[in-house]
Parts: C-alpha cells; sequence; structure tokens
C-alpha cells in the first residue's frame, strides 16, 4: 500500500493558493521543478505540474499527515475562491483538453504481454479485453511507444536497458518523420449529436452506444481497467486510434486524443472515428484534427511567467 498522500492545486492562482497554505515562497519554481516545504508543521514536496494544461502544482507526503494537509490546503483554496473537484475531476477531465496522455485512459502497455508482474496484475484487475469501443479486442492497436507520445526526449540512450532495440528503432523512425503522432480531435457536432439522439427515438430504432458518459463506465467494468479506443479511418483506411473522449466545457466541442500516422497529425486534416463496439451499431464520426495541446492559454504551465503575473506575495508577510 502506497504510503503517501498527493493533491493537485490547479488554476491561475494556485500559486497564491498554496504559496498562502505552506507560508513558503514557490515563484522560483520552474515548470517540472520540485521543492521541499513544510505545512502546519509536517514535511511536504511540492511539484509544479498539473493534469489541465493550466498553471498548477502537485503536492506529496505522507499518508499519516494527509487530513492535516488537506484542511490547510482546502482553507487556502477556498480563501480565494477555489472549490475541490475531486478526484474524478482529475483523472477523466483534465488530461485530454491539457495534452497530458493517460495511462488507461488514452494508451495501453505493450508489455503487459511479456511482464510477469503486470500480467498478473492485468489477469486480477482488468478485463477479458482492455480496450473497448470499436477497437474492442484489438489491444495491440491502442500500444505506443515514447515518440508516439511526445516524450521520446526522456529516453535516455547511453546505457543498455530492456528493449533498447526497439527504442532506437522508434527514435529513427520519428526523426525520418514515420510513426505515429499525439493530436487532438475535434468530433463533429451533427454526428456526436446523431449518436445521441439514438438513444431517444423509440423501440423501433437500434441506438449507438451511448456516448454521452465522459467514460464507459455504462458496462460495469472498472474504470481502471478499460480504454475505450476508437478507430480513426481515412476511408478504409485505419490511420490510429482515438480515445478519452471529453466535452471541452469552454469551448462547448467533443474532443478527445488520438495516436494517428504522422502524415495526418496536420492541424486541420480532417478523418472519421469509427463510433461504435463491434457487433453494435456504428457510425463514422467527422472529426478534424485540432490544436495540441487543446488549451493554450496565457497561464499555460510550461511557458507562464509566475514572477510577473502574479509580482505581488501580500499573505508571505502575515
Amino acid at each position: 500500500m502506497n504510503d503517501e498522500y498527493f493533491y493537485q492545486i490547479d488554476g491561475p492562482k494556485s500559486l497564491e493558493m498554496l504559496e498562502d497554505a505552506t507560508h513558503c515562497d514557490l515563484h522560483d519554481l520552474k515548470f517540472g521543478q520540485n521543492k521541499q516545504v513544510t505545512i502546519e508543521g509536517t514535511p511536504m514536496t511540492v511539484h509544479r505540474l498539473g493534469m489541465s494544461g493550466a498553471l498548477a502544482y502537485e503536492v506529496h507526503g505522507a499518508a499519516a499527515d494527509a487530513e492535516v494537509a488537506y484542511t490547510a490546503i482546502r482553507a487556502s483554496v477556498e480563501k480565494f475562491g477555489g472549490k475541490p473537484l475531486g478526484f474524478r475531476h482529475y483523472v477523466v477531465l483534465n488530461h485530454t483538453p491539457g495534452g497530458y496522455p493517460n495511462q488507461f485512459q488514452h494508451y495501453g502497455y505493450a508489455f503487459y504481454d511479456t511482464d510477469p508482474g503486470l500480467a498478473e496484475f492485468a489477469k486480477q484487475y482488468c478485463p477479458p479485453q482492455f480496450a473497448a469501443g470499436s477497437l474492442m479486442g484489438n489491444d495491440a492497436a491502442i500500444h505506443v511507444n515514447p515518440w508516439d507520445l511526445g516524450w521520446g526526449y526522456c529516453v535516455n540512450m547511453d546505457h543498455d536497458f530492456r528493449g533498447k532495440a526497439a527504442a532506437e528503432h522508434d527514435k529513427a523512425e520519428y526523426k525520418a518523420g514515420r510513426g505515429r503522432r499525439m493530436v487532438t480531435l475535434e468530433w463533429n457536432t451533427e454526428d456526436v449529436g446523431e449518436v445521441f439522439m439514438s438513444q431517444l427515438r423509440g423501440t423501433d430504432e437500434e441506438p449507438y452506444d451511448p456516448i454521452e458518459q465522459y467514460h464507459d463506465c455504462y458496462n460495469g467494468l472498472n474504470f481502471y481497467s478499460l480504454i475505450t479506443a476508437f478507430d480513426v479511418l481515412d476511408g478504409d483506411t485505419s490511420i490510429g486510434f482515438a480515445a478519452g473522449r471529453y466535452y471541452a466545457f469552454y469551448e462547448r466541442r467533443m474532443i478527445s486524443l488520438a495516436c494517428i500516422d504522422a502524415a495526418y497529425a496536420v492541424e486541420g486534416t480532417e478523418v472519421e472515428v469509427l463510433w461504435g463496439q463491434p457487433g453494435h451499431r456504428q457510425k463514422r464520426i467527422r472529426a478534424k484534427v485540432a490544436q495540441f495541446p487543446y488549451y493554450q492559454g496565457e497561464w499555460r504551465n510550461e511557458t507562464c511567467d509566475v514572477m510577473a503575473m502574479v509580482p505581488e506575495r501580500p499573505y508571505l508577510e502575515a
């Protein structure tokens, strides 16, 4: 069992909230960096990262201190007008517009098939089919490598490791402009509406699989155990997969992250997403490649200058 808590404080006021809670100056933290602080006398690690794409901080500490830390952080969050949003918001709703592909939501692990420990984990906690949606039964279609996700720069090739030959091949494919790329897809409004309306047309028409859920918990399978993945098509050619559909609240669009062939990963490219599990009624939903990451506001965590945006720190003087 993990002897650790973690919370995430997200949004343009997250820096002020956390500095107020810790009475510590966190302005010097750059994206991806961390710092050791204390909160109500207990040790805590602050990381500048989050899943929505906006300025955010994730904090970690000993499980025994979880309630003390939560109480202090929540008081500061509410002081600055924030609200507790819960784990579902963190896991399901943030990663897609933020542009952070998430395990068990946007991609699967190829080494489930070869690692004995992970195979046992999958046997206990995963359903018979790891992938649902139109790619149900085709788990291999949702396997990715670091370059597919845009994370190839994190792979250090200066030592030997399991799978190095495969990693070198994937890197070469990426540098040659081949392989796949992670993109955002905007789903066509009329097509999404047609799928939804099929639920309301009585018993004379077979409905499509429900689309209004953020995630397909309707089939009773464990949330963590299931990737709802859809074939992405150019005509009759499969060019990748889409997963993790999400209603973008501010833009009022249905979006998803998709891993597709590099030649199609150009903003504005039109594709189709195959909706519906095999054996169910299926529909080709038109979609187009949109900006990735989808959220690119002024508070984008990797690029925003907190020194300029939050120059005053009166809460540290108390």
